[in-house]
């Protein structure tokens, strides 16, 4: 039975907004950090604020980020910036664990009090200005805290928590899909979360959405959709979302508002060992788990997604049927590439269709090139030549496997950090499943429709 719209909304939103004890902790020790980033870097004429969703109250429940930003002269040089911005944040938050994470540029990530704490160097430039992407995120914040209203901050809580439960927020390449200032964006320009997601089940291909006014012009190429950045027009940051996420979006959109249900806001799922247990698809699953150096997450996602669509065309070009192909990682030095196929073996002969009969020159090079490899070549119902041919590899398995060990498809900076692999086809995945348990989610997405997972 569907539930009344008004009571979901308001279900959803007790459930995504921090309680009153969690704010106040979490707005505590943003204070509280704050003052020690300060008193390292203001001797080094660097400015400090607080950005990012806690500053702006966007967060949600459970789920906060501490983001500081340090805000260092203009004349200072990109290598000066990274070293005292790694300088003023390691002596800041002492004596907590500090991780290095790659943007643009390093920047120092910590976690205290169990709250996850971002300390990002940047140049305080004016706009239009820019020297480095996190110059913008000072004015980002600005920006969104002079135009969202508590009413504004429920709605994109709501926004965020929506598209969390569908696997879409997120504007790293591990994601392709909606950042928060996006999702802050959306709020502002349409109004409220329902809007949001009723113009969005009718959005088209090269939407652009602008809440600073005019746009000059056409889009200079074809564009998914264009949602230009407050601070900065001549950036678009619907460039990040993939298109799939779009169409996702789109889909998850339509089906909330024909079914309003509080489940589009929880992040419960089915245990992916539950979902790959009952699943019929297992026999056509192959999966190539790969033990590599550590790399940034940006640069690793990047490499294995390029690496993914190069292998899944070889295995096109072999004769193999490719439904769905998806990526995971453990994050560290293990990655996996996997791939659900129509068959994972395949006949022991592949046909190769050649020309009409009445192409003279075309039948002349085809006879040339199959005669005496061909096991018979002949004329089919249409008139055109056909050969048969013995496959080369008949496994998806075996395909993989030379495509591995001789890096043939695999992006060069992964090619070179690949110190191992092994590949699981078929019930084979639940050995992998076992040994790899960050495999289990992504392979059970690729054999769950898009509301299972």
């Amino acid at each position: 039975m569907t539930e009344p719209l008004e009571l979901v909304l308001e279900r959803a939103a007790q459930l995504v907004s921090p309680t009153p004890q969690e704010e106040s902790q979490v707005l505590a020790l943003a204070d509280r950090l704050l003052s020690q980033v300060r008193g390292q870097a203001e001797p080094l004429g660097a400015e400090v604020m607080l950005g990012g969703s806690v500053a702006k109250g966007t967060w949600l429940r459970g789920e906060a980020d501490i983001d500081i930003f340090v805000r260092f002269p203009p004349d200072l040089s990109r290598e000066r910036l990274e070293e005292l911005g790694l300088e003023v944040a390691t002596r800041a938050l002492e004596p907590h664990p500090i991780r290095l994470r790659y943007a643009e540029h390093p920047y120092v990530e910590s976690t205290v009090d169990g709250v996850r704490v971002n300390v990002v160097p940047c140049y305080n430039v004016k706009p239009g200005q820019w020297k480095s992407i996190a110059d913008r995120s000072p004015y980002h914040t600005e920006f969104i805290r002079e135009r969202l209203t508590d009413e504004g901050r429920r709605e994109v809580r709501l926004l965020k928590a929506f598209l969390k439960t569908h696997g879409l927020y997120g504007a790293e390449i591990e994601v392709e899909g909606f950042s928060g200032l996006v999702c802050e964006i959306l709020i502002l320009h349409y109004g409220s979360f329902l809007q949001t997601l009723r113009s969005i089940s009718e959005w088209r291909w090269g939407q652009t959405i602008a809440l600073q006014g005019g746009v000059e012009g056409p889009p200079t190429r074809p564009v998914k959709i264009r949602i230009l950045d407050p601070v900065d027009d001549r950036r678009d940051l619907g460039a990040a979302i993939s298109r799939r996420q779009i169409a996702r979006f789109i889909m998850a959109a339509r089906a909330f508002l024909r079914n309003p249900s509080i489940a589009h806001f929880e992040a419960g799922r089915p245990e992916p060992l539950t979902v790959l247990r009952n699943s019929p698809l297992i026999p056509h699953l192959a999966v190539a788990v790969i033990k590599h150096e550590a790399k940034s997450e940006d640069v690793l996602w990047g490499e294995l997604k390029r690496t993914l669509r190069h292998l899944g065309n070889q295995l096109r070009q072999e004769g193999f049927q490719v439904y769905r192909m998806g990526v995971s990682s453990d994050r560290g030095e293990a990655s996996a590439l996997l791939f659900l196929l129509e068959n994972t073996l395949l006949p022991m002969w592949r046909v190769k269709r050649g020309p009409e009969a009445t192409m003279r020159e075309a039948c002349n090079r085809f006879l040339a090139e199959n005669l005496g490899r061909a096991l018979t070549i002949w004329v089919d119902e249409d008139g055109r030549l056909e050969a048969l041919h013995p496959r080369r590899h008949r496994s998806a398995e075996a395909v993989l496997r030379e495509l591995l060990a001789r890096g043939l498809g695999v992006a060069p900076g992964l090619q070179r950090a690949i110190r191992s692999f092994e590949i699981f086809v078929g019930p084979q995945v639940f050995e992998a499943v076992h040994r790899f348990p960050w495999v289990a989610h992504d392979a059970a997405r690729l054999c769950a429709g898009e509301q299972s997972l």
